[in-house]
């Protein structure tokens, strides 16, 4: 990447990804749109790229903080609508209905496996394409920038405006010029969050989170915290400096207190939806998690079921907008999912995306939603 009244339904959590397959349920007015913006991102993926040694990962263009030159795309093809020139919004013509929330407004070919998203200082979107072995800049309705990154499955920026990539190797990182950093090595590293002097990672396979100091030359010696075992999935840094693990399989969510000391064992909260894999925090500071099928609140004295609903379906992200709305890409249900405050959800979320892995949410309130399996990011109106 992030009290209630209780909404339950029952579904069975799906896993996977399916291709194209929405579009016949979407109403009249809408179907066109989207079909022809979808089929013209997906038209071209480029085929993955190889491995390199996480320690030397190769800089393919210009500086990280440049808001207007940008090298060689991934794939710089893209699809629009509702957007004028540069991917800023379209000024509605006289008398027209405002844009309503879902509406796809562009659609970006980005290559193989896009994964996580995140906002630079400049509040530009940049994505993990994981099958191509990059993290890419989206500049509207084009990839206007790509660093190599093999693996990249999920990316963070600190306030200094350095990256950090979790990878299949470890972590990558790159200063604001775009020049490489010292990283570090591990086994499959899917999630990445910086704050202050530090860089906290979580690797599933070896039941870990590590923390890293930031120094000059990148990363230094790498510290687990402990009670970290179990399958960490997801990382949140909340606005109180706390630390919260999504320990999935073991169906609890881990809080650490004071990450940047040396940490005592975690709080473990239970019963927090099954199988949460994602985290977010909210504009009222409210702690959520999302896996199966079901979104918990587990920052209040209980865990709390905000909704469980069958539309849901493998989502394990969450973004959150400045109007409340939870906006949750639903990975098996091929869907986006916009949930209120109050746990109810928004009408007619948009269909037919291929595989929607992760979500965030820029500065106009816009909501970008990679698309694993099309090879997209694909951004649509906010609420």
């Amino acid at each position: 990447m992030q009290v209630q009244r209780d909404g339950a339904h029952r579904d069975a959590d799906l896993v996977g990804r399916s291709p194209l397959r929405r579009l016949a349920r979407l109403r009249p007015t809408r179907a066109p749109l989207l079909a022809a913006a979808l089929t013209a991102a997906c038209s071209a993926v480029p085929a993955a790229s190889g491995s390199s040694p996480i320690a030397q990962p190769v800089v393919l263009t210009g500086p990280l903080a440049d808001a207007t030159t940008g090298g060689a795309a991934l794939q710089g093809s893209a699809t629009t609508g509702g957007t004028s020139g540069g991917g800023s919004p379209a000024t509605p013509a006289p008398g027209a209905a405002p844009r309503r929330a879902g509406i796809l407004l562009s659609s970006v070919s980005v290559g193989q496996n896009p994964r996580g998203l995140a906002l630079d200082l400049q509040g530009r979107v940049w994505v993990a394409v994981a099958g191509t072995g990059a993290i890419a800049r989206i500049d509207g309705t084009r990839v206007a920038q790509q660093i190599s990154a093999p693996g990249a499955e999920d990316l963070a920026f600190d306030a200094g405006g350095r990256a950090w990539v979790a990878a299949g190797g470890g972590l990558f990182g790159f200063d604001a010029s775009g020049s490489a950093l010292q990283g570090a090595a591990g086994s499959g590293a899917e999630a990445v969050v910086a704050s202050g002097e530090f860089v906290y990672a979580a690797f599933p396979k070896e039941g870990a989170i590590r923390r890293y100091a930031v120094t000059k030359a990148g990363l230094s010696a790498a510290f687990t915290l402990p009670g970290s075992s179990g399958t960490p999935r997801d990382l949140l840094m909340d606005r109180s400096g706390r630390l919260w693990a999504a320990l999935g399989e073991a169906n609890q969510v881990a809080r650490y207190d004071a990450p940047a000391a040396t940490p005592s064992a975690p709080v473990l909260i239970g019963n927090a939806g099954g199988e949460p894999r994602g985290l977010a925090e909210d504009g009222s500071g409210r702690v959520l998690a999302i896996g199966n099928s079901t979104v918990v609140a587990v920052s209040g004295a209980t865990p709390k079921v905000l909704v469980q609903n069958s539309l849901l379906s493998g989502a394990f992200r969450l973004a959150p907008d400045p109007s409340g709305t939870l906006w949750a890409p639903a990975n098996s249900a091929n869907r986006l999912v916009g949930i209120k405050r109050d746990g109810t959800l928004l009408p007619d979320p948009p269909a037919g995306l291929a595989g929607p892995w992760d979500a965030v949410v820029d500065r106009s309130g816009d909501v970008w939603v990679s698309n694993d399996a099309g090879g997209t990011v694909i951004r649509f109106k906010g609420s």
